[in-house]
């Protein structure tokens, strides 16, 4: 036994059964193997054309046998397809030899995550953490909400929590710092642009529809009027995240009343999302950003809704303009571009906020009552004994992600990357592939593209898990996922060129190869050699 060891069990045949043909493993066979041993991942090795050698990673123990049944989940080496072919087979007592291997430190190491904030933080606060300028012609800026070592002491924290780790390799050697880094860059990637690149912890008022209302003589004849709803913390483009329910949903509660800590910084851009009961906020309007404050001077002081650094903007209640919602929704105006979205006839903003302070927090934007509601339960005082944050109910303080310590905002991002991207899998001929993402993983590597993020055909790792963070499912193309919400959710990943290019950043500075000058890149619109890195230590 080793700390870090691997099991290497040697089974003599192994026959692949498809329809009643039989194949084996060979030296001629082209594709890649992951096999299964019941719930458990095995690395094969091909050994000749009727044997080959199974790795269990991690293993310390000396047992000698496996007995269950063994799935073979066979994959061409390209293209990565969403599909691999599953074959199984029985196995009982066909463990012939077992040696354990002693590896270099890696992944696994209790030292890997001081190690990444000594040699990666720096290079991620000044050059990749980038947020844009309110003024386009200036350059980006470090962001000041995000940095890279409450990144590792969020990954450090969730370690413990062992149902919650990001998956970082199998086993502790170099192929699996190379997984680490790769799922690692794939995560950032999504963050950057999701909410790093606006250096925001609040999911801003971006919900823009164009419509003829008033604006300043002074406001130049290309800038359109168009307008902000005051409610869009009650959801954006139609959703509903009161409504997004589950079995762990937080309870709804009409009397939260919550301010967020963060908005965009534009001139004339909304305020924080906010909510609170009827009582407090009704005839909410709009928020149009083409006004001049009403303050003395045109100052912003003591104006309704008013922020630190605000300079333009005004909220125009449902009282003095009786065109909105319905009005303004159903006849839609073209933008500058000529072009023109549909009509709304129903999910109209509402005209108060009661019961909506579930937008979205924190570096992947956590939404919903549903998913507050799942990490009070796992991570905060809704959980059983050993919560991590036992004195914080996210279901009643949803805003500490962003007030809170400062890991918070990465944990909430971590939980949902490692529940929701990590276990992606598909049911094939009655078989959940858990790791289906961790496919792609091996696949991307096997490529060359975790020593080469620019080698070609490297692309599809970092577009699936762009789908699959911004609309559900690896490939939404053009029309959303399965059970998307038309209006809303039924339209392609938001900016997936932008969110390659994001993780491929990351990847490079992993990797310690040249960065790419525009890699921090500027939004689209909306909201979002080596590498095995410092190896050090022997067993």
């Amino acid at each position: 036994e080793a700390p870090g060891g691997t099991r290497t069990a040697l089974i003599d045949k192994v026959s692949l059964r498809d329809g009643g043909n039989e194949g084996f493993i060979d030296n001629g066979f082209s594709g890649e193997v992951e096999w299964y041993v019941e719930d458990e991942v095995w690395m094969v090795q091909k050994e000749g054309s009727s044997s080959a050698k199974l790795q269990k990673p991690g293993i310390t123990s000396s047992e000698s046998t496996a007995s269950g049944k063994l799935f073979a989940i066979v994959r061409p080496k390209f293209p990565p397809i969403l599909l691999p072919v599953v074959y199984s087979v029985e196995i009982s007592d066909m463990v012939k030899d077992e040696t354990v291997e002693c590896l270099s430190n890696g992944p696994c190491t209790e030292s890997f995550f001081d190690g990444m904030a000594q040699e990666f933080g720096s290079i991620f606060n000044s050059q990749i953490f980038l947020a844009q300028s309110p003024n386009p012609d200036d350059p980006p800026f470090p962001s000041t909400v995000y940095k890279f070592e409450d990144f590792m002491t969020a990954l450090d924290k969730l370690n413990r929590k062992e149902k919650f780790q990001m998956w970082l390799g199998d086993g502790c050697g170099v192929h699996a710092k190379k997984q680490a880094y790769v799922n690692i860059a794939a995560f950032l990637g999504q963050a950057m642009r999701e909410t790093i690149i606006y250096d925001a912890c609040d999911e801003n008022n971006w919900d823009l529809w164009r419509a003829d209302i008033e604006k300043e003589p002074q406001s130049p004849p290309e800038i359109l009027p168009a307008f902000y709803p005051m409610s869009s913390s009650c959801g954006q483009l139609g959703q509903s995240y009161e409504d997004y329910d589950c079995d762990d949903a937080c309870p709804k509660d009409p009397t939260m009343d919550i301010i967020g800590t963060t908005n965009a910084d534009w001139i004339g851009a909304p305020p924080p999302l906010f909510c609170g009961p009827k009582s407090k906020y009704n005839d909410l309007g709009y928020w149009n950003p083409l006004k001049f404050c009403q303050g003395p001077d045109n100052s912003c002081i003591d104006e309704p809704f008013t922020y630190p650094g605000q300079s333009a903007g005004i909220h125009v209640p449902v009282s003095q303009d009786d065109k909105y919602p319905e009005w303004y929704y159903q006849n839609p105006l073209p933008d500058v571009d000529g072009n023109t979205q549909p009509p709304r006839f129903d999910n109209l903003p509402r005209t108060n906020v009661e019961g909506c302070c579930w937008w979205g927090r924190g570096v992947i934007q956590t939404t919903g009552r549903c998913n507050f509601g799942k990490l009070n339960k796992n991570l905060g005082a809704g959980a059983s004994q050993g919560a991590l944050y036992p004195d914080i109910n996210f279901c009643k303080e949803p805003q500490a992600l962003c007030d809170g310590p400062s890991e918070l905002k990465w944990i909430a991002g971590i939980f949902f990357w490692t529940s929701e991207v990590e276990q992606y899998g598909l049911s094939l001929f009655g078989i959940t592939i858990l790791n289906q993402y961790k496919l792609w993983v091996d696949t991307f590597i096997g490529l060359g593209c975790a020593d080469d993020p620019e080698s070609e055909d490297c692309d599809f790792l970092f577009e699936y898990a762009s789908g699959i963070v911004n609309r559900g499912c690896p490939d939404p193309g053009d029309s959303g996922c399965p059970g998307c919400i038309p209006g809303a959710t039924c339209d392609p990943a938001h900016n997936v060129p932008e969110r390659v290019e994001a993780s491929k950043q990351a990847l490079r500075a992993f990797l310690q190869l040249p960065l790419n000058p525009g890699g921090g890149g500027r939004s689209g619109g909306g909201g979002g050699g080596g590498g095995s890195g410092s190896t050090g230590g022997t067993c």
